[in-house]
């Protein structure tokens, strides 16, 4: 399978990387760069406007890979294709689109699993309609109890929607089945396809679904395109999502007549280049994933689980299937953000957190889990790097850290510290002489919301000024939680008021190492701050 490999730009400006996070994003492959440089170079025009020839023949390329979709997906038409701007746009789209035929009371039936793209719109819909939402819940596996679904239809069953692989258990849903029992009341099927496209081949009409979505860049194509398939007649009295131009046939003074099925949908410029890119990986995907390819991707799924099951302290979280292979586990040693900055620090590139999936997280208890994602360009040297990575990562004691308090780095020594590696070992000396908060401390009023990893706060005034406490599971958040805290303890309020943490970590050269939602965070402390010493 080291053919595969070579052809992905990606993988040759960054030989030292392993990465097992394509259920976030697939990288693609060269053919997918030259469509989209094609276009910018060559062929820089719109589509369904303009007359002249290069515009098109343009048209007649953003057209084809219409069909060409249809025809990857078994879909029957064309014209049941909608281009989207990913799958979370796609269903925002069905939801505003089928909310005309939506009154209160109605029921829609999602998954504990679902990806917040497949939950949210639903969700909104739901207020602003005052619909019911049922749920089909998990076990303490994380496994969708499917059997469930019987007791939860009913005559005011509306929408059932769920992956036809969840981007956090990775199982496959039985959609044959699913679906019979979901039309048998009348209902919708929507399914939400994001991670399984680039893992089987799909059928949407062995599945009889009403809708299928998924984004390109899951299926080792651009971002910013998706593909929303509509049933013959799902859409084509439905509400419009967004409205402009193209989408229109007639506008007057008084009132607009809006085109037929897809365009419909497609309101203004679309991404034509995205598009182009979405053609070009179509047809990579249709010369090189075969069922050699997926039984690869199983036998590098495998070799991780095996591995992981056999190192003491890691725990996988959801059941062996043979779904997509994405495995979830946690280690006893580390909290998951620190697993996976150690193994960044050793080139090993994973997905850490709630995965766009709050709901199951909650219904596991977690507060965050590490995900492995394989593709099809991953290969057993990418497991032997992981597990020699993962084992560095387990096997370095916290003493190794420790340091005694007299001789608590100063920030001088963070500021000056080069690259992140250096950085990130002052942070971790940092977060050693952070005082814990006591567990009978850490309750709902201490929590503060919008941190990556649970973060409590205390605050004391004495004397005009003002003592902080603060604590994390995370050893990486409790560092950057000292780094942010030191120079506000002891201060007055006046101090605290003017202190800006974008700028002071800029200066200490750590903002660019640090995710936005990282720094989310941290501003999310510092307004706590400012709320707890009566500054807002």
């Amino acid at each position: 399978m080291s053919h595969l490999r070579t052809q992905f730009p990606f993988f040759r400006q960054h030989p030292e990387l392993v990465y097992f996070d394509s259920a976030a994003t697939a990288q693609v492959p060269q053919t997918v760069v030259d469509a989209i440089t094609d276009y910018y170079i060559r062929a820089k025009v719109n589509v369904h406007r303009s007359g002249y020839r290069l515009a098109s023949q343009l048209t007649d390329r953003f057209e084809q890979v219409r069909s060409d979709v249809a025809t990857y997906i078994n879909a029957p038409s064309a014209r049941q294709i909608v281009f989207t701007y990913g799958t979370t746009d796609g269903f925002n789209l069905l939801a505003q689109a089928l909310s005309s035929r939506l009154k209160a009371g109605d029921e829609i039936i999602l998954t504990e699993a679902e990806h917040h793209a497949n939950l949210v719109p639903w969700q909104q819909l739901a207020h602003k309609l005052g619909l019911v939402l049922r749920w089909i819940p998990v076990d303490k596996h994380g496994a969708i109890q499917w059997q469930q679904l019987d007791s939860l239809l009913s005559q005011r069953t509306r929408l059932v929607c769920f992956a036809h692989a969840s981007n956090t258990l990775g199982a496959y849903a039985p959609i044959k089945t699913l679906v019979a029992k979901i039309h048998a009341v009348g209902a919708l099927c929507i399914v939400d396809g994001a991670q399984a496209i680039a893992h089987c081949q799909v059928d949407v009409q062995a599945m009889d679904c009403d809708a299928y979505l998924f984004s390109g860049h899951k299926l080792y194509g651009p971002t910013g395109v998706g593909v929303l398939y509509a049933r013959e007649g799902l859409l084509d009295d439905a509400a419009v999502y967004r409205s402009g131009g193209e989408m229109v046939q007639q506008v007057a003074k008084s009132h607009s007549e809006f085109q037929p099925m897809p365009l419909k949908y497609e309101a203004g410029t679309p991404n034509i280049s995205a598009v182009l890119g979405l053609g070009a990986a179509i047809a990579w995907c249709r010369d090189n994933l075969t069922d050699a390819i997926f039984a690869h991707e199983q036998q590098i799924y495998r070799d991780l689980r095996q591995g992981l099951s056999a190192r003491a302290g890691i725990e996988l979280v959801g059941e062996d299937t043979d779904g997509v292979p994405l495995i979830l586990f946690k280690s006893a040693q580390l909290h998951p953000q620190d697993l996976a900055l150690a193994l960044d620090a050793q080139n090993i590139c994973v997905r850490t957190g709630k995965h766009c999936a709050m709901v199951l997280h909650d219904a596991l208890h977690s507060d965050g889990l590490v995900r492995l994602s394989v593709a099809a360009y991953n290969n057993r040297q990418d497991v032997e790097r992981f597990f020699s990575a993962l084992d560095r990562a387990l096997t370095i004691e916290d003493d190794d850290m420790a340091l005694p308090t007299a001789q608590l780095p100063e920030l001088d020594e963070l500021r000056s510290a080069k690259g992140w590696e250096n950085k990130y070992r002052q942070i971790m000396l940092l977060g050693k002489q952070l005082p814990k908060i006591p567990t009978e401390q850490q309750s709902p009023d201490s929590l503060i919301e919008g941190c990556e990893s649970p973060v409590y706060l205390l605050a004391a005034e004495r004397s005009g000024r003002w003592q902080f406490q603060a604590d994390s599971p995370s050893k990486i958040i409790r560092g950057l939680l000292m780094v942010i805290l030191l120079p506000l303890q002891q201060q007055p309020r006046e101090a605290i008021n003017e202190f800006d943490v974008d700028a002071y970590l800029h200066e200490l050269g750590v903002a660019h190492f640090l995710s936005q939602s990282r720094q989310n965070g941290l501003r999310a402390v510092i307004e706590r701050l400012k709320t707890l010493s009566g500054l807002s």
